[in-house]
């Protein structure tokens, strides 16, 4: 080894270290092995690049990194997207780095990525956006450079746009070969994350870059066509285009408009080229699409450049005609496609890297390896390599977690390129870690504090990445990334015979769900082995496969030299390589894994290579995974079963020779189920030897209750539901087989007589049925009716009758039956397409004046683009941490509480005030002025001072001179605690009366809310008697709320049988949700004028909160404060009070020091310090009539408040105010108390209260459905609120069109008929239900605080014309400055682009309300209007005598007449108000209504869902800019989607005791999965109720962004509905329990039937953390 060492060095010494960025060279700095690419990148002014979670999760980070792989050349170069977030920086040396700047800037122009996501508005808050245009760019360049390469090798096929073929007379590529498919780009943008858009406009606009059939788009454009003629034709007048441009403001429409493709600038879907015939929405270059795919014909560029087009002339002649202007000939060369396929130029591979990997690779060493010597523990670490990165064998580790920033920045890097390189720094090195991907190593350096001395990084190294074939199997290399070998396998599947490559075929499937395309990319096969995870998703495969592992080491001897005199000698130059044998070994898969990561490698030991047999005849074998997400999560059970087989025959099933049974996330470690593989062991593959198998099963694999991860009930369901998958899939391929043979002609003709018996059974069976005889017999087998409703179904019960009169064939195929076959099908997953429509405004007064537009005239009312998208797809738009600092600024991290509740008896900050930046250390006693603040009461301390009320509390903040030193100093802080008792969930405040005290009530801990009829409620007998006068009078006599009602009178009502005949009680629970705005809380605050003053930036939605707080906080008057906001990353409620923790920690030390001082929160501790939409539990007791009519209805509500008060209150009350939903109850008492627990204190989250108000309604109104026999829409139906309705808090319902909402809707989305074909699909299917729910909303729009109610704005008019707009809303995403300036341009009549809004500041605009409450466009909409009007009355004097003049100049003259230019606008919102002394009052100023058709596709089995379509309909007034509002509906909707059916946080408490006391578990993407593209609906079509003006709100619009949140339940409810149906054939009927979120486990759980039996009962309620 000594020689190999030095070879090694001596090739390192030589080594430049460069990598390129944007086609800039830089030269590595050493020191720097953790420091991450992320970092290099930000630190030289790259913020495009965004920090969003620090783990891989988010997609943020992403950028594309290009290398050579191989001997070189240009056609070897591959391109892939990473996480920028934990690529090392030494990892990329060699490489050529491109981020979102590198590719266009507002300043030249956009790549036409980044053009089609700002014009398709697929950017709201733009903190991702970068992300998800670097993923398809480096898709974009992935796939054009693999079809170049498969073109240079001579094999090049093409998928035509007609069809499949290969290419005659060229090896070219062909433009349409260069994209990639749809599938390809949803798969691409899997690993990135959005909060605001749900997802529906990112892909529109990337599938303008796939490559698809043309004859698809083209019988699309003809349907667009022949529906819109008519309404084309109409507005083509007025649109001054005689094609019908833009008729009635789809967002996309078909017919083309006759402009050129220069003109339009529109891009063909199937070849990424210009094309002439498509249609687009606007002027702006790039940002159209083809229509039609190159299938229009005539002149089509896009026809042409695929292949087959034609030219001027109409002639196909792909290019040979050589006319000048024929578009096939203009198509660019191949060699320039990569740059010049999509119209720009892009950084071009680098010449030096190019003609560096044509020398021998070369090694790297960067690090002081002297000291690493020095510092080397006798202690063996042994590792190998990792796509995660490292594992080690024993519990010890020499990795100690309490390394210094110093010592950590001495951390070597070495690359070797040899085996024996790697093998030598190995043995020389053991404690160092081996990376790859760095995608466990650096999520462990980040959140666990690690820090390994050295890396020694091999994904350099061809000899551990090669994959070949052989006669015996396919040999991976250890090193290969995870998407080679996912290509591999896919590659093997689809030459290989099936039956050989079912194993590669499995493989592949696991890796499209593991992790994100930027994991992938880097993560290699070895990494996911050696991490030895419970839960990997590859090593049950390579168990069950009896894939074998090869070991390599030097052998001891050889590893026992003299390492410091190899790495130190000055004599490196001369020495010489020498042999060192290599010892490898051979270790069967099922024997690797040794314990809780834990696997057998040998000291000085790496994984070289993974063998994976063939399957052989008769052999099956199939991977299953079940998790919270599809798409991008982990496991939480997942398995690999394989069965060999005996040959089928028609006489008797065939028998199990051979068997694995393997199964991930049931114990400490992969987990082969050997007991069940022996029972096993010569058995028939039939009915009986399923049944037994799984009682096996169930004894052997057994999941205790306090597991870590929990859900031991649903676990232990999917190791049956998975082995019950694949033995019937293994049942009916047998059977298929069997079919597929010939048979003679008696067994045709018993065959034929056993069908028809059956098919008369079935008959009978189903006029049974329909009879009501409560006995069915058929597929399913016999259900029989008990007395209570109960019926039982099992396996064993399946009509297997005509087996007895069948010849041996028969036997085999009655089993399984049809509809049991439905466990076999995958839930569709088609690329996700939508539909917007609305009615265009009219076109407003004055409107076509001068400026007033490019066309019409008309600002708003237009779908413009958001102001900020260009800036946002470039990554030039600024965040509070893209903040440029002064030199002398510091960092700041926070140390916070690791208690629920306990006394801080002390604080050590010795040992971090040793480590290397440390400034100092501020807490409670550093506080010059107040140390208590909050949003209502001061009831929070801004650095805890004697006792911690929750983990996460803040107790001191740590500076320094960088981020990374801060937080390893923060981490140096130890605390000492004394505990004291913790009350953690709802249900442990109600036990021992922990309830927060309403605000300036005197007191109380409760609110009521209480309605009664005036008259009284008649009977349904007298109703019927009475004439239509009477009933009006009654309706005109206004009902007693409030004080005047006492609860006994709802009581009575209750109890009255002639009212209520019916009485329904019931109980439901919600869990919290987590903001998870993609940017994380960040603030800089600095001194000015020798501290005079305090300026900060802050990610806030309220401003003027956070300016009053740090005024507090410092013992300063506020006008010496200024607080200032550009944009926010995301808010949801989550940045209007909680964020101002972060700048009252920040203001502290800046103040001490008099320097800047920034504070960005991890992801981790962001979610676990700023608090969650509050947990709820509702209880609710309803009496109706038998008809389904609501007559009283009793509503208790309990939130998890938290530690401390913040903004609860108005959450309860808002969820008071929305628990009747949109139903009319004559009776009606609410009542609610706020739980004050040991947890952060929860806060405001989009919808505020309403929708958990509304969930316990919609529980109650399903509850009476099935109590009276109908569906939850008659009952919804029936009971809507009429026009005129007094509401139980006294309000008065006026301008509702929930009625036409709901019979619209029912039309639109042909809810009827799908309701039958729904129930249609259900009986014939088992294991696969489709459900179908409509859903309605109605959220009332105003701050329930009145003060809160008034906005105000500054305008000012410059001389040139041009407009400058502030106002004291924030913009978070949700278009408000677009809106505003749209309602500033039409108001002055100035084009949209001459009004621009900088930021909200305190200085300019003061006393700002939250941006909050969905007010905001009401508000400061109104505000700028009145300023603009202001102004625009002082100019018309001048614009009077000068009519013919622009606005500019007249502009000019009223300056120099003196006129004010300015004008300061105020809005306070009129006629509201409720007093909660008397309970009665206006606290709305109108209601925003909507309603909601989800449609669901359900596995039973394992509680998997796919949404094929959702159709909403929503009342939004007059639009002012219909693709905002229609951007806040899709993005609400799957945020409620994700509230009601996917995220679920897990808190440390009884619910969850392997959870730290109080601690929150789901902290990071990771472990808490907001929906991904993924998860939408793939047919989502949204719609804006038009003729809907409101007279309560700025001209005639209405709120959106809180009111469409509570639609995305309806996927909930859909879900509740296929439940019913799976709960019906398990024998179970009437109404059960759903809380929310209905993750997989509730749905699984619920279905109630033979699998989940043995482990819960039909009405279980799993955990929840409430």
């Amino acid at each position: 080894m000594d020689g190999e060492l030095k070879s090694f060095f001596r090739e390192a010494s030589a080594t430049e270290p460069v990598v390129f960025v944007n086609g800039q060279r830089f030269v590595l700095p050493a020191g720097h092995a953790d420091t991450t690419l992320l970092q290099f990148l930000r630190d030289r002014g790259l913020t495009g690049t965004k920090l969003g979670c620090g783990e891989g999760g988010c997609g943020a980070c992403t950028v594309m990194v290009s290398r050579v792989d191989g001997d070189g050349g240009a056609s070897s170069i591959r391109h892939c997207a990473v996480n920028a977030c934990l690529a090392p920086l030494y990892s990329v040396e060699g490489a050529a780095v491109v981020t979102v700047e590198g590719i266009g800037s507002t300043r030249s122009r956009l790549h036409p990525v980044q053009a089609a996501l700002s014009s398709s508005h697929g950017s709201q808050c733009g903190f991702c956006t970068p992300g998800f245009v670097m993923s398809m760019c480096a898709l974009l360049r992935a796939s054009a450079s693999k079809a170049r390469a498969t073109a240079a090798a001579g094999v090049a096929t093409q998928k035509s746009p007609v069809g499949d073929g290969p290419l005659s007379g060229t090896s070219h590529p062909s433009s349409s070969s260069l994209l990639p498919s749809e599938a390809e780009i949803e798969e691409a943008i899997s690993g990135n994350l959005c909060r605001c858009t749900g997802y529906r406009p990112i892909l529109e606009a990337f599938r303008t870059f796939a490559r698809a059939d043309a004859a698809a788009y083209a019988a699309d454009a003809t349907a667009g066509a022949a529906a819109y003629a008519a309404a084309d034709a109409k507005a083509a007048d007025a649109d001054g285009c005689t094609d019908g441009c833009n008729a009635v403001g789809e967002v996309s429409a078909a017919a083309g408009c006759g402009r050129t493709g220069e003109e339009n600038g529109a891009i063909c879907p199937s070849t990424g080229l210009p094309c002439a015939c498509g249609k687009v929405s606007s002027a702006r270059r790039n940002e159209g699409t083809c229509c039609k795919g190159g299938a229009c014909g005539s002149s089509c560029v896009a026809a042409a450049a695929a292949g087959g087009g034609k030219c001027a002339s109409g002639v196909k002649c792909g290019g040979a005609c050589g006319g000048s202007s024929c578009a096939a000939a203009a198509a660019p060369a191949v060699e320039g496609l990569e740059f010049d396929l999509l119209g720009v130029s892009e950084p071009i591979f680098p010449p030096e890297l190019l003609k560096r990997s044509q020398e021998h690779p070369m090694p790297l060493c960067l690090g002081d390896t002297t000291y690493l010597l020095q510092q080397q523990n006798s202690a063996t670490t042994t590792s190998n390599i990792d796509s995660t990165a490292t594992t080690t064998t024993s519990a010890n580790s020499t990795t100690s977690s309490s390394s210094s920033s110093k010592e950590r920045s001495r951390a070597v890097w070495f690359r070797p390129v040899t085996l024996r390189q790697l093998l030598a720094l190995r043995a020389a090195f053991p404690a160092a870690k081996l990376v790859a991907g760095n995608t466990e190593v650096g999520v462990e350096m980040r959140f666990k504090g690690l820090s390994p001395p050295a890396y020694i990084h091999v994904a350099t190294i061809p000899a551990v990445s090669a994959i070949s074939q052989s006669e015996r199997g396919i040999t991976v290399g250890a090193g290969a990334s995870l998407s080679s070998l996912r290509a591999a396998m896919l590659a093997a599947v689809g030459c290989m015979p099936a039956e050989k490559t079912a194993v590669c075929a499995a493989i592949a499937e696991q890796l499209r769900w593991f992790a994100g395309v930027q994991i992938r990319n880097v993560a290699t096969l070895a990494g996911n082995i050696v991490t030895a995870s419970p839960i990997s998703d590859l090593n049950p495969i390579l168990i069950a496969a009896n894939a074998t592992l090869h070991l390599a080491r030097l052998a001891p001897q050889a590893a026992d030299v003299a390492v410091v005199d190899v790495a130190a000698s000055a004599d490196v130059d001369k020495a010489q390589p020498s042999a060192c044998p290599i010892e490898e070994r051979q270790v069967a898969a099922r024997d690797f894994f040794k314990g809780y990561r834990k696997v057998d490698l040998r000291e000085g030991e790496v994984l070289t290579a993974v063998f994976i047999p063939w399957t052989r005849p008769n052999e099956h074998i199939m991977a299953y995974k079940q998790a919270h997400r599809k798409d991008d999560d982990i496991a939480l059970v997942n398995a690999a079963l394989r069965v060999l087989l005996t040959p089928a025959s028609q006489d008797a099933p065939p028998t199990v020779l051979d068997c694995s049974l393997v199964f991930g996330g049931v114990a400490a470690t992969t987990v082969s189920a050997h007991r069940t593989q022996q029972w096993l062991q010569g058995k028939p593959w039939s009915q009986e030897t399923l049944q037994g198998a799984l009682e096996v099963l169930r004894e052997e694999i057994a999941i205790p209750g306090n597991a870590p991860g929990g859900m031991p009930e649903f676990r232990r369901s999917l190791v049956s539901s998975f082995f019950f998958k694949f033995f019937l899939l293994v049942a009916h391929r047998v059977t298929a087989q069997l079919q597929a043979q010939p048979q003679s002609g008696a067994q045709a003709e018993a065959a034929a007589d056993a069908a028809a018996a059956e098919a008369e059974a079935d008959a009978e069976a189903e006029a049974d049925v329909a009879a009501g005889s409560g006995t069915g017999k058929g597929e399913k087998g016999t259900i029989t009716t008990t007395t209570t409703g109960a019926t039982t179904t099992t396996i064993t019960s399946v009509n297997t009758s005509s087996s007895s009169s069948s010849s041996g064939r028969d036997a085999t195929t009655v089993w399984p039956p049809p509809s049991f076959l439905s466990a076999l099908d995958t839930l569709p997953r088609p690329y996700p397409r939508g539909m917007q429509a609305w009615e265009a405004r009219p076109l407003a007064e004055g409107a076509a004046s001068e400026g007033g537009g490019e066309e019409t005239g008309q600002v708003v009312g237009v779908p413009a683009v958001h102001l900020s998208a260009d800036l946002q797809v470039t990554g030039e738009a600024e965040y509070a941490d893209d903040t440029a600092l002064p030199p002398s600024a510091l960092h700041g991290a926070l140390v916070l509480s690791t208690r629920p509740h306990a006394r801080i008896l002390s604080v050590d900050h010795s040992e971090a005030a040793t480590c290397p930046g440390f400034v100092g250390i501020y807490g409670s006693e550093d506080v010059p002025g107040s140390n208590r603040f909050g949003a209502v009461e001061h009831d929070e301390e801004v650095f805890a001072s004697d006792t911690v009320h929750c983990v996460g509390q803040i107790i001191a903040v740590v500076v320094a001179d960088s981020h990374d030193n801060a937080r390893a100093a923060a981490k140096k802080i130890h605390v000492t605690y004394e505990d004291l008792p913790a009350t953690l969930t709802i249900q442990e405040a109600v036990a021992s009366g922990s309830f927060h005290k309403f605000p300036f009530s005197g007191g109380l801990t409760e609110r009521n809310l209480l309605r009664v009829p005036t008259p009284a409620t008649k009977t349904e007998a007298d109703e019927k008697n009475d004439t239509e006068a009477e009933k009006k009078n009654a309706q005109s006599i206004a009902p007693r709320v409030g004080a005047s009602v006492s609860p006994a009178d709802v009581e009575t009502a209750l109890a009255d049988v002639s009212q209520c005949p019916l009485v329904a009680e019931g109980e439901v629970a919600m869990g919290g949700q987590e903001h998870f705005y993609l940017e994380p809380n960040s603030c800089v605050v600095w001194p000015v004028d020798g501290g005079r003053e305090v300026h900060m930036v802050c990610s806030t939605q309220a401003p003027t909160h956070h300016q009053k707080d740090v005024a507090s906080v410092l013992g300063i008057p506020m006008h010496r404060v200024v607080s200032r906001v550009k944009r926010l990353g995301g808010g949801f409620g989550g940045k209007e009070t909680r964020s101002v923790l972060v700048a009252a920690a920040a203001c502290v030390p800046a103040w001490r020091l008099n320097r800047a001082v920034r504070i960005m929160l991890d992801r981790d501790d962001d979610m676990k310090v700023t608090g969650q939409r509050h947990p709820f539990y509702g209880k609710y007791k309803v009496g109706f009539t038998h008809e389904g009519r609501l007559n009283a209805l009793q509503v208790l509500l309990v939130s998890n408040a938290g530690c401390t008060l913040d903004l609860s209150a108005a959450v309860l009350e808002r969820a008071l105010f929305h628990c009747d939903s949109v139903y009319a109850a004559p009776y009606m008492h609410a009542k609610g108390h706020m739980a004050r627990t040991n947890l952060p204190s929860n806060t405001a989250f989009r919808g505020f209260g309403g929708p958990q108000g509304m969930m316990v309604m919609e529980s109650a109104i399903d509850h009476v459905a099935r109590s009276v026999g109908k569906t939850p829409e008659e009952i919804r139906f029936l009971n809507l609120q009429p026009e005129g309705y007094t509401l139980h808090f006294g309000q008065l319902l006026t301008h509702n069109p929930m009625h036409r909402i709901w019979t619209q809707l029912l039309h639109s989305s042909s809810f009827e008929e799908r309701r039958r074909e729904v129930d249609s699909y259900n009986m014939g299917s088992r294991w696969r239900k489709k459900g179908l729910a409509m859903i309605p909303t109605k959220f009332g729009i105003s701050f329930t605080a009145k003060f809160l109610n008034q906005g105000g704005a500054l305008v000012h008019v410059y001389t040139d014309g041009t407009v400058l707009v502030t106002h004291g809303g924030v913009e978070m995403g949700q278009g408000l400055h677009t809106k505003c300036a749209q309602i500033a341009a039409q108001t002055l009549g100035v084009p949209l682009s001459s009004v621009f809004i900088s930021e909200t500041s305190t200085d300019k605009v003061p006393n700002t309300s939250p941006t909050a409450a969905s007010a905001s466009s009401d508000i400061y909409g109104r505000a700028v209007l009145e300023a603009c009007e202001e102004i625009k009355r002082r100019m018309e004097p001048i614009r009077q005598q000068y009519p013919q003049e622009t606005f500019g100049q007249v502009a000019d003259r009223c300056y120099r007449e003196r006129v004010n230019l300015s004008a300061q606008g105020f809005f306070a919102t009129p006629n509201i108000g409720f007093d909660w002394a008397t309970a009665d009052g206006s606290p709305f100023a109108y209601f925003t209504f909507g309603a909601a058709v989800a449609e669901v596709a359900v596995d039973v089995l394992t509680g998997e869902w796919v949404a094929p379509r959702v159709d909403v309909l929503m009342d939004v007034g007059r639009s002012l800019n219909p693709a905002i509002d229609i951007g806040q509906i899709e993005g609400a909707f799957v945020q409620g989607m994700g509230w009601s059916v996917i995220e679920e946080s897990k808190w440390g408490d009884s619910a969850h005791p392997w959870v730290a006391p109080g601690s929150l578990f789901t902290c990071g993407p990771g472990t808490y999965k907001i929906p991904a593209a993924s998860d939408i609906p793939t047919d989502f079509r949204v719609t804006l109720l038009a003729d809907s003006p409101n007279p309560h709100a700025v001209l005639s619009s209405k709120a959106v962004g809180e009111p469409p949140f509570f639609l995305g339940s309806s996927v909930m409810w859909a879900l509740k509905d296929a439940v019913y149906a799976a709960r019906k054939d398990a024998g179970h009927s009437g109404f059960f329990r759903l809380d929310s979120p209905a993750t997989p486990e509730r749905i699984r759980l619920t279905c109630a039937d033979e699998l989940t039996e043995p482990f819960c009962g039909p009405n279980t309620v799993p955990r929840l953390s409430v």
